[in-house]
């Protein structure tokens, strides 16, 4: 599901964008296309954006009432939706360097015009957002957001280690090879994120991949980057059978 977010402009303009939008995808017979259209103002969408609306397309102007302007959005979008596609419409196209200085990562900018004369230059984004989010699927799922004070981190999953219970109440420290990550959350949603995250004590989730050797002596699991958590011995015949079903071979176990 592609959702198409039109913010910053006037009630009529936004009127006729999403006209000219629905019209052209119903023109092509786009039926591959799913999509879902926004267009509310800055702070409905970063509401929006903060409860997992992302995966999307943006047009919006460089200069915008409000309290964020064009620029501050982008910047503010690209931090919530990493792989978000970013269409400034704009009659200040001299400010294109602004944007550029800004590291605001576009996929187009479009000289303000009405829409009905930027039918193709719509089409053409709403495409190539398609086609890219095609490609980047894979990237997606191997990814979690958690949220760290104020800042939404976005970790692949092969870069984490393992999940420990923090000595704050109700906190989690997640450890991975770029650092050690505090947030708020429960242990029974991380396992949920993925199959890959084994519960192997009430206190630790270990990530099968990154499991190095598993020593049922100490009950200690060593990771990557010589980083160790331990396991319970109730967990310990179904943390075997987690890694033999992982790397289809026999795992040899040593005591």
């Amino acid at each position: 599901m592609m959702n198409i977010f039109i913010c910053g402009f006037d009630e009529k303009y936004t009127k006729e964008l999403e006209k000219v939008i629905q019209e052209e995808l119903h023109l092509a017979n786009e039926e591959s296309i799913k999509y879902r259209l926004f267009h509310d103002g800055p702070i409905e969408l970063i509401k929006a954006l903060n409860k997992n609306v992302l995966n999307g397309l943006y047009f919006f102007p460089i200069r915008m009432d409000g309290p964020y302007n064009g620029i501050e959005i982008g910047q503010k979008i690209r931090q919530l939706d990493p792989l978000c596609k970013i269409v400034y419409i704009t009659s200040l196209i001299e400010l294109t360097g602004w944007i550029i200085n800004n590291k605001i990562e576009v996929l187009d900018i479009l000289q303000k015009k009405a829409p009905e004369l930027l039918r193709s230059d719509l089409y053409e984004c709403i495409l190539e957002t398609h086609k890219r989010n095609g490609n980047s699927n894979n990237i997606r799922n191997n990814c979690i957001s958690i949220n760290c004070d104020e800042e939404i981190l976005f970790l692949r999953m092969s870069d984490i280690y393992y999940f420990e219970t923090s000595t704050t109440p109700h906190k989690i420290i997640v450890y991975t090879i770029k650092g050690n990550f505090e947030f708020y959350g429960k242990m029974k949603d991380i396992c949920n994120k993925s199959s890959s995250f084994f519960r192997c004590h009430k206190s630790y989730i270990v990530n099968l991949n990154n499991i190095k050797c598993i020593s049922k002596k100490s009950r200690m699991i060593t990771l990557g980057n010589d980083l160790t958590c331990f396991f319970s011995e109730k967990a310990y015949r179904d943390l075997i059978n987690e890694m033999k079903n992982l790397i289809e071979f026999e795992v040899t176990e040593i005591s």
